[in-house]
């Protein structure tokens, strides 16, 4: 049996080791809004993407109880939803949700840019 000090011990070092590979999770969470905004051709806030990615592990997690890491990924994704429900004055929400199609397709080609 898994204690819960030991999940948000996982879920809290899992978003350090992410935040090294990937950047800053804001970051990280605008690029997913853009990209689903131009897919789904309306807007989606950082707060709603980390609602959607907590719900996914949750059904996961109805699949299979014992996969511990469905666990830590819904933790982290809450914590994230957390953060992003009130944000600070100085805290940058993305533009998205002053919806612009162009504007997220350029940003989108901007990203697709910096990678090569």
């Amino acid at each position: 049996m898994t204690h819960a000090k030991d999940i948000l011990f996982q879920s809290a070092t899992t978003i350090e080791k992410r935040g090294t590979e990937y950047g800053p999770a804001l970051e990280n969470f605008e690029k997913a809004c853009y990209i689903a905004a131009a897919i789904l051709e309306k807007p989606i806030s950082v707060y709603d993407l980390c609602i959607i990615m907590t719900a996914l592990k949750l059904s996961r997690i109805s699949a299979n109880k014992r996969h511990e890491d469905s666990f830590v990924d819904a933790a982290s994704y809450l914590a994230f939803a957390a953060q992003f429900s009130n944000p600070e004055p100085t805290e940058k929400m993305p533009a998205v949700t002053q919806f612009n199609l162009e504007a997220v397709k350029m940003k989108m080609a901007d990203a697709m840019q910096e990678k090569k």
